[in-house]
């Protein structure tokens, strides 16, 4: 409202009046100047509020051009490492990185046999290897003890015994998901080993009834890294809990236990739900994580179970299977029926070991 318009009202308003007197009439005079003053003063403050917008404006802008403008070219991740253990004998071994961009080899790191050793220097599952998740150790297993080495310097730490006994030989190695523990089967002592990769000193032994053998067990992890599941020689699947170190109620599979050519061979769906195992008898068990049952055997044709790989998208368990004579085949499974399909045959000859690319 402009003064104009005051003053009209307020003559309209006192028509017929009579006179306000000299105090009131300067105090509406104070009170009119008082009000241009104010307007005044918004008016300038507004044209400053817009100033500081206008340079504000320009200056975030120019922040997030530098942030929404043509992207950085960003480097590629450093191909992964390749390690590979070499036996020498009495002299201990090597491990030798290999670029798999490259395909050349580094400089190869001396690994040397701790322990007492057998005859032929090296100790029966010598070269075991498990890389953490962030690849910056490698384990390897080393006569009677776990040998940490660096990947980023390639010089191994101090060597890791499992116990005192100089023959009780670490078989298998198994890294949970966190990379916080390594965990370690010895059959000679039928016991599960918990190490801690920060301190690198073992933890108090798991016994597992039925693990004693002369033939190694394998242990692996689920992914969520809440259970390690280890195969025992009395065929069964025992379930440890990592966050108590305690095994479960041992989960039959069949067979006699006697793992020949791999049986016993595990593999998770990428889910974590079902873990799928070989079986001497010439099945694969199909394992529910959440309830440790096992569901009905899935026979395969052509031998023994050797290995079990399955698709990344979790639809196919692959079976590879050598018999004792014969053709070797790979069978493939649906998970979602838990039924082989047709046979693929492969190379006569003895094929031990399969991948599936990502």
């Amino acid at each position: 409202m402009d003064d104009k318009t005051v003053h009209d009202l307020l003559d309209g308003a006192l028509a017929g009046e009579p006179p306000i007197g000299p105090v009131a009439q300067n105090a509406l005079t104070a009170g009119l100047r008082l009000r241009r003053r104010r307007r005044r003063i918004r008016a300038a403050a507004a044209t400053a509020v817009a100033a500081v917008i206008a340079v504000a404006i320009p200056a975030g802008l120019g922040a997030f051009g530098h942030l929404l403008g043509p992207a950085r070219p960003q480097q590629s991740p450093a191909p992964p490492t390749l390690y590979i253990y070499s036996d020498n004998g009495s002299h201990g071994g090597t491990v030798t990185p290999v670029n798999t961009a490259t395909g050349t080899h580094g400089k190869p790191i001396h690994v040397g046999l701790s322990g007492s050793t057998p005859k032929g220097g090296f100790a029966p599952a010598d070269g075991q290897i498990a890389i953490t998740p962030d690849g910056k150790t490698a384990y390897l297993i080393t006569g009677s003890s776990v040998t940490p080495v660096s990947t980023a310097t390639g010089t191994p730490g101090k060597p890791i015994y499992i116990d005192g006994n100089p023959f009780h030989y670490p078989d298998f190695i198994a890294i949970t998901p966190d990379g916080k523990t390594a965990y370690v089967t010895q059959q000679a002592s039928g016991t599960i080993t918990p190490i801690s990769t920060a301190t690198g000193t073992p933890g108090k032994p798991i016994h597992i009834s039925g693990l004693l053998s002369s033939v190694s067990a394998q242990i692996v992890i689920t992914p969520d890294g809440k259970t390690v599941y280890v195969t025992t020689m009395s065929g069964t699947v025992v379930p440890i809990s990592t966050a108590t170190n305690m095994p479960g109620k041992p989960i039959p599979v069949g067979g006699s236990g006697d793992f020949y050519f791999g049986q016993g061979q595990i593999a998770f769906t990428p889910d974590g739900k079902t873990a799928y195992v070989g079986s001497e008898s010439g099945t694969v068990i199909p394992i529910s994580t959440a309830t440790g049952t096992p569901g009905k055997p899935i026979h395969v044709v052509g031998g023994y179970p050797n290995q079990i790989v399955i698709t990344p998208d979790g639809k196919t368990a692959y079976v590879l299977t050598t018999p004792m004579s014969g053709q070797n085949t790979v069978i493939p499974i649906s998970t979602a029926t838990n039924t082989p399909g047709k046979p693929i045959e492969v190379a006569r000859g003895a094929p031990l070991a399969m991948a599936i690319t990502p």
